[in-house]
Parts: structure tokens; sequence; C-alpha cells
């Protein structure tokens, strides 16, 4: 019994490791990609995705481990996926494989994060490496709002998105070391959430700091989306999570929200700098004059009549951005959606946006199971990055972002992972 308890011990030590060294390296892939001028460490990364889910499978056919109704629908989501590569509307199962790569492949990360967690330290070691990889990109980003410098130029370059997505109000939105400023947008409200639950774990100021430094990212990134999820977040995941603070949480909202669009107000009348970056945030003057959002408009009304026309899909790809004309040159249908569930009916059909649908409703399922125990911090972190992932899927697709959808789907596999041990180890006759 020592002897499987040790084995145990570490093949999980090594999946938890294996996930940092995944973690640490898609923060930082960039940097070699540009150095390098090619996409090997991205490659290198993927095969160790494919590795670390070879090992699950094995210990699901050994019975060492036990695969529950999460992973059916991973399974089943893969599937239709894997099917909807051969999709005639596809021009190539290369380019079907960059579809399949951003919205499902990163998914794979949820199947080891449950496997791999069964003690709750695990889950915030994982918090800290997080924090302590991010602090340098978030400085940087901040940097970059005021300085963009060569090396920045050569990570813009090295993406395949045009310059309008990486312009507004006249300058270069702020990235990180990320493919576009909305991954950098997401990124950030993901760590303002790890950051507020190690605050609430550990009472140590020092993520307080990281929390403010995220949302000043979130900021410099002039993602509108991004920077509304995170603000919208907070009252949101604060009255689920505090069940008996929410009349006082309600009312601090609405008095921060009102200080703050007087505050909007008086900075936009004493700077002029600081007056074109409140008015691309300002939704109340500018949504009748906002081309960009009356074409997101237009692309939502002609992706829910293309899902109509194909209830089954339209491959994938067909949906992902920056992808529109690979498909044109072989006379393809592509949607630039703007959305994460069109994105996903798109590409992967109804049936795909139902199991898309019921995964993510898991995590909702995960977080409510850890307010109900009372886990203040890890509740805080699986429903806030939930919530920053939905919101600001509405306008962008989300979780094509990586490393933020990798990040996402391994964290939310951990918190699953560790409510069922234990819900395993309260069931009589099992030991822990």
């Amino acid at each position: 019994m020592s002897h499987a308890l040790a084995a145990s011990s570490n093949r999980r030590g090594f999946l938890i490791g294996a996930i940092s060294v995944l973690f640490a390296i898609g923060l930082y892939v960039n940097i070699g990609k540009v150095l390098l001028g090619s996409r090997t460490l991205l490659l290198a990364t993927d095969v160790m995705i494919l590795a670390l889910c070879a090992v699950v499978a094995a210990l699901w056919l050994s019975g060492r481990a036990r695969a529950g109704a999460v992973e059916l629908l991973i399974v089943a989501f893969t599937i239709v996926g894997t099917l909807e590569l051969f999709h005639p509307n596809v021009p190539s199962i290369l380019l079907g494989m960059e579809g399949y790569r951003r919205l499902i492949f990163q998914m794979l990360g949820f199947l080891v994060g449950i496997v791999a967690i069964r003690k709750r330290g695990d889950i915030l070691f994982l918090w800290k490496l997080l924090a302590f990889c991010a602090v340098p990109i978030l400085l940087y980003s901040i940097k970059q709002f005021f300085v963009i410098s060569d090396f920045d130029q050569a990570l813009i370059e090295s993406t395949a998105a045009d310059m309008d997505t990486w312009q507004i109000f006249g300058k270069i939105r702020s990235f990180g070391l990320f493919s576009g400023p909305f991954h950098l947008g997401i990124f950030a409200g993901l760590i303002f959430w790890i950051a507020v639950a190690l605050r609430a774990e550990t009472r140590s100021r020092w993520f307080t700091w990281l929390a403010a430094l995220a949302v000043c990212a979130c900021v410099a990134s002039l993602t509108r989306a991004s920077l509304i999820a995170l603000l919208v977040s907070i009252p949101v995941v604060l009255v689920f999570v505090l069940r008996h603070a929410r009349g006082r949480v309600i009312a601090i909202a609405l008095t921060v929200l009102i200080t703050g669009v007087v505050g909007f107000y008086i900075a936009k009348a004493t700077s002029s700098t600081v007056a074109s970056v409140v008015e691309g945030y300002s939704l109340l003057e500018s949504l009748q004059n906002d081309g960009r959002l009356q074409g997101r408009f237009e692309d939502y009304s002609h992706a829910v009549k293309t899902l109509v026309d194909y209830p089954l899909g339209a491959g994938m790809g067909s949906a992902s951005d920056a992808m529109g004309a690979h498909f044109a040159a072989s006379n393809g249908l592509h949607i630039t959606s703007h959305n994460l569930f069109l994105w996903v009916g798109l590409e992967t059909g109804l049936i795909g946006l139902l199991l898309f649908i019921g995964i993510l409703f898991s995590i909702f399922l995960a977080a409510r199971k850890l307010v109900a125990l009372d886990d203040r911090p890890l509740a805080m972190a699986a429903f806030g990055a939930l919530v920053v992932i939905l919101i600001s899927g509405l306008t962008g697709s989300t979780l094509s972002a990586y490393p933020v959808n990798l990040i996402f789907w391994t964290l939310s596999g951990c918190y699953v992972g560790y409510l069922r041990t234990l819900e395993w180890n309260r069931k009589p006759g099992v030991s822990k």
C-alpha cells in the first residue's frame, strides 16, 4: 500500500512539475520565437501536452485514475473537433489543425489538471508560480504604454494579425510578450483573481500590489472588453462568494462605480492624453460612432445566419481570428465571429457548442461547490477566471488567446480534481 501511495505521489509530482514548465514556457515563448525566428518552441509545448495526455490515458486504462463526466465531455468535444478537420470547407488538414490548436488543443490541459491535483497546496504552488512569472510581463506591458522598442516591433511583426489589431486611439496597444493586446487584457484578468485569491489565503500585501499591477496592465492593453470584464467581475464574484455580505458588496460596487465615472470625467477635463484613452473606454460617448463595435454587430448577424445554415459546423479554423485569407484563397467560408460561443458553434456545430457549454458549466459547478465549502480563495480564483473569460468572450474569441487558454483550462481542471479528491475521501470505507 505504501509503495502504491508513493508511486501515485511521484506521478502527480511529475505532472505538476510538467504543468509548471508548460506555464513558464507558454508565458515567455514569444521571446524565443522572435530570437530564433521560428515557432519551434511552440511545437515543443504541443508535444509536451500530447505526452502528458498519453500519461493520463495510460492512468485511465490501468485503473489508477478514473474519468468522470467532465472528462467524457472533453473527450466528446475533442472527437467532434477532430471530425471537423475533414469538413469540405477546410482547405487543408494543416490549416484545420491550426484552428484545432486554437480552440480545442489547449483544453487538453483540463484533463492533466484533474489527474495531477490531489492537494490544495499544489494549486497554491501553481498560483504562486504564475504570480512570479507574471510580474515581469505586467511591468513590461506598462512600459509599452509609454515606449515601443524595436524588440516590441519584432514581436508584432512575428504575428499574423494586421496593424488595426495593434493600434487604437492613434497609438500601439500594450501587449506584454503575447501575440496581441487582447491576450494581455485577458491574462491580466486571470492574474488579478489569482492575486486576490493569494491575498485572501496568505494575507500578504505583496499580492495586493500584484492585483493593482494587473489592473494597470489591463488598462495599458487598451482593450475595452478586457477592462470591462475585469471590472464587472469584481462585484459579480464577490456577490457569488461572499454570501453573507452581498448587500455591502453591492453598495460598495455602486459607490466605486459612481466615483469612477466622476473621476474619469475629471481626468478627461484636465489632460488631453488621458482624454483620448477615457473616450476609448467611455461607451456612452462612443457607441454611436464606434465603427469597430458596429462592425461586430454585422459579424454577429452574419455568424448567426451561417450557424443556422450550417448546424453541423463549417470546419476547424472557419471562424478563427486572422485565418480568413487562407480560406479565401480556396473560396472557403470564413467568418470572424468576435464571439466565443458563435466561434465554437461555427467551427464545431450545435453539437460541439452544447458540449462546450457543458464543460463551462462544470467549472461553474466546481466554483459553487468551493463556495459551499467556504473555500473563498479557490472559489474566487475559479469563478473569477470564468467570469472574465465569458464577459470578454461576448466580443472576442477569448479562448484562442495562448497561453491564457492553456492556463485557464489547466487550472480549471485542477479545481475539479481537488474537489473530486475531497468527495472521494468522504466516501465510507475510503482512507485518505
